[in-house]
């Protein structure tokens, strides 16, 4: 062609089209939806039913339990990975009229993502799969449950945080001798450090997409500035916010402590069920930088 399509023009025409076919499919009509809530409630049933057998193993035949449990749990989200493909490829063979092939294959992850979000936002399915994925994991679960536990009581400044993240009597130390020539406020108190960040991480649970959990993980990052901010702006208006940055090691630090003070055991099934229902593309953006920190905490507190 004399005037070749922009790549600018190509990905808004892309995003365009992706737009369209999303709210086609939002749409409780849509033949997507009809069959995604057929499947989700007989497999609902199939699910519990496996639950119920497992959970009678392990208290009547362990033995049993510890050699079934994997594979029964395997076979099963082996199942619904591969009903969310099928979905994706009836997407591409209905729409292939419509659409590029090629749209599909530049947003497949985009599809695969609204397609499970679909299956896990429709009655009760999300609860059983947890309790599926907890079963199969459950001396890992219970173990650093043990763990979050043993160290509840733990402070910042045990967690390696610096003084000046530590947002408690360290920080006002810290202060005093950074700027000897200011004084605090006689009834100056400190709220618990990074109570926010820590309410936030305890409502991961409550989001049934994969994605939605992704981005909250993605959220605790900007939650502990604005928790270090918040902190530093009833200390002192005029500290300089460019001395404030957090730097890699303080985040996994920080994060490590507000892990602990969340007392959530359950994270490390809310992490497996995000590496099973979003794609390894998906993990490995921007998103998945956070998501990877918050295993590497994971790794640490447990050691």
């Amino acid at each position: 062609a004399l005037f070749p399509e922009s790549i600018e023009y190509i990905a808004e025409k892309v995003y365009t089209y992706v737009r369209i076919l999303k709210e086609h499919i939002m749409n409780e009509d849509h033949p997507i939806n009809f069959i995604i809530k057929h499947f989700v409630r007989k497999f609902t049933v199939y699910v519990k039913e496996n639950i119920d057998t497992l959970v009678d193993m392990k208290v009547n035949n362990k033995e049993q339990f510890n050699n079934e449990c994997n594979t029964i749990c395997d076979d099963i989200i082996s199942q619904l990975q591969m009903f969310i493909e099928k979905i994706v490829n009836c997407l591409t063979l209905l729409y292939r009229k419509t659409f590029s092939p090629q749209i599909f294959l530049q947003e497949e992850d985009e599809f695969r993502n609204l397609i499970s979000g679909l299956i896990f936002d429709q009655g009760e399915l999300y609860h059983y799969i947890i309790q599926l994925i907890t079963l199969s994991q459950y001396s890992e679960f219970s173990e650093f449950k043990s763990v979050l536990q043993r160290k509840s009581n733990v402070y910042p400044e045990e967690c390696n945080i610096a003084d000046k993240f530590c947002l408690n009597n360290s920080s006002l130390s810290f202060y005093e001798n950074m700027y000897k020539g200011k004084s605090l406020k006689n009834d100056f108190s400190c709220e618990p450090p990074y109570s926010d960040t820590i309410g936030l991480l305890q409502s991961i649970p409550l989001y049934k997409k994969p994605l939605d959990k992704l981005f909250l993980i993605n959220k605790l990052s900007k939650s502990i500035s604005e928790c270090i901010n918040k902190f530093w702006l009833v200390v002192d208006r005029n500290m300089p916010m460019s001395s404030l940055g957090v730097e890699a090691d303080d985040l996994t630090n920080i994060l490590s402590y507000v892990i602990i003070k969340s007392q959530l055991g359950e994270l490390i099934i809310q992490i497996r069920f995000i590496e099973l229902f979003t794609s390894d593309k998906t993990r490995s953006n921007m998103l998945g930088d956070y998501f990877s920190t918050v295993k590497a905490c994971i790794l640490q507190i447990n050691s």
